[in-house]
């Protein structure tokens, strides 16, 4: 996730703490009003209709929370009984009170108008705003983990976070990982928004010695195990396997076994082929990636291999996405493909016959065309044949031939 939009999150979700802490202090004080710790005492009255009349609620926060640091505002809070939870959202929303002023000159200075492509930079179309803004959201981050400690990181949602992203590690090699992802996320992130849509040579060049050097830096911390357990969740070759492979659907095994492969693949050439002129270092390339795809099959066997192939088009991506979006069982995606497949053949063989003329060529065209839009329509319904026509059946539209402008 991009840092800036890792910022915008940031400030919603304090913005619902702070909310909740709020919403937490008024249950708690008209459920159970009671004198707190630090010296200071909260008066209750009741009038005739038995309703608590305490000071308002702006009087009780200021009674709770005192004092300038964390641990001061904690203690109070403690003091008057709120459950930790509680506690922790309030101190984090305290937190980021301390940032909100800095925060809005910065966003001040967000010229970005939104017609503009600067609009979906958040601190706009200016370098140094975008990285002020970045650097506060750490140190709001580092200064809430600082506050909370252990209980920061004992957060069963924080667990489930750190878990998925990072694997079963102990706390010192957690902190060192984010340490290590944050720095790098940071760098890379300039290099795409500097690069703006057009990658240059250098660019990929760039992006290659940073992935080199991350991995390298994650290699001194992890052992090989669990380098490969945080690469298998958090790499940019998980996470590009993940959306390629989403229609083959992969077993674990077979996900790992084509992950090592990929992995060892992408570190031998990290370089995007495009950027690359030299026609001996294209076919080295060339022929890492068939003898890859030689492993594939071996470790796959044939029948997943095929599987995997088509998983891989992707015209038949969109059609899988098409049949689930239309509840159709996964069979009709792979009978749909297959008959395109059949079809496109014939139509090619009917279109190289030079025993037709253009006449005889146009009938058996028209005639497959009606024959396969038949058998679609039997398999995907009405509704789902005019789908597919827009995503990934443009065969279909192309198949018969336009009639001829007179």
């Amino acid at each position: 996730m991009k840092p800036a939009l890792k910022l915008l999150l940031a400030c919603s979700l304090a913005g619902n703490l702070a909310h909740l802490g709020y919403v937490a202090s008024q249950h708690n004080t008209s459920a159970a009003p009671r004198a707190t710790g630090t010296g200071a005492t909260l008066k209750t009255s009741t009038a005739s209709s038995g309703t608590a009349k305490a000071g308002s609620a702006s009087n009780v926060w200021k009674t709770l929370v005192t004092g300038d640091q964390p641990a001061d505002w904690m203690q109070g809070l403690r003091d008057a009984g709120f459950p930790d939870n509680i506690i922790h959202a309030i101190v984090s929303a305290k937190i980021h009170e301390r940032y909100a002023a800095r925060r809005a000159d910065l966003q001040k200075n967000d010229d970005a108008q939104y017609w503009s492509k600067a609009w979906n930079n958040w601190g706009g179309g200016d370098p140094a705003n975008r990285a002020a803004l970045r650097e506060l959201w750490r140190n709001e981050r580092k200064e809430i983990k600082e506050a909370l400690g252990d209980a920061y990181a004992d957060n069963p949602e924080i667990q489930r976070m750190v878990q998925r992203q990072f694997g079963d590690l102990p706390k010192d090699k957690i902190n060192a990982l984010q340490t290590i992802t944050d720095d790098y996320q940071e760098l890379t992130s300039e290099i795409y928004q500097t690069a703006n849509n057009v990658m240059l040579p250098e660019d990929r060049e760039k992006l290659a010695f940073l992935e080199k050097e991350k991995r390298a830096d994650l290699a001194a911390v992890l052992t090989p195990e669990e380098l490969q357990a945080y690469e298998l969740r958090s790499s940019g070759t998980a996470n590009n396997l993940r959306w390629q492979l989403s229609a083959f659907a992969p077993s674990e095994q077979e996900f790992r076994s084509i992950f090592a492969l990929q992995r060892d693949f992408e570190l031998q050439f990290p370089n995007d082929r495009r950027s690359n002129n030299d026609e001996a270092a294209q076919k080295a390339r060339s022929d890492a990636q068939a003898a890859m795809d030689a492993q594939i099959k071996s470790t796959l066997g044939e029948a997943r291999y095929a599987d995997y192939q088509r998983a891989k088009d992707g015209n038949y991506q969109q059609l899988a996405g098409l049949t689930e979006r239309l509840a159709l069982p996964k069979e009709t995606a792979v009978a749909v493909y297959d008959l395109s497949k059949d079809v496109q053949k014939r139509a090619q063989q009917i279109r190289n016959d030079k025993n037709l003329n253009n006449d005889s060529r146009n009938q058996a065209l028209a005639a497959l065309a009606d024959e396969a839009t038949s058998k679609i329509t039997a398999s995907l319904g009405d509704r789902g044949l005019e789908a597919y026509k827009e995503n990934g059946g443009w065969w279909l539209n192309n198949l018969a031939p336009r009639p001829s402008k007179k």
